[in-house]
């Protein structure tokens, strides 16, 4: 099992490189997914998902796309979305995913730090946007 510390690294760019080991039939774990940096202003950011939360289907209210609020629930949201949904293999490559809340360790696991160019300085983290929503850390 393959484990990344999110801390600084570039949702999109990490989400891209999980999806493409999920693939392949690796197990990946996430940890530390509120430490998460998104490229671009925290208004903007907030308003975008904010959006996608309001978007309601005109016959039947109920049936409207989930949008969670909590990190690493997002972050599965984010990587399912790079996977085939309607096929066997991507729906045994979702199985292959863990995204571990803050907090919470995992043991003697082998842990890879950082991907290649993924590292921001300045910018929105996702625990930053999920606040904004209403996520209560």
């Amino acid at each position: 099992m393959k484990t990344i510390d999110g801390t600084n690294l570039i949702m999109g760019r990490l989400c891209a490189q999980v999806a493409k080991e999920l693939l392949k039939g690796e197990k990946v774990a996430i940890t530390n997914p509120d430490k998460i940096v998104i490229s671009g202003s925290l208004a903007y950011l907030t308003e975008k998902y904010s959006q996608r939360r309001t978007i309601k289907n005109k016959a039947n209210p109920m049936h409207k796309p989930k949008w969670p609020r909590l990190p690493n629930l997002m972050l599965r949201k984010v990587i399912s979305g790079m996977l085939p949904k309607k096929t066997s293999r991507g729906k045994a490559a979702m199985k292959n995913l863990k995204v571990y809340p803050a907090g919470m360790s995992l043991g003697d696991a082998q842990t890879v730090k950082g991907i290649d160019g993924s590292m921001l300085e300045r910018s929105t983290t996702l625990g930053q946007v999920c606040r904004r929503l209403g996520w209560n850390a």
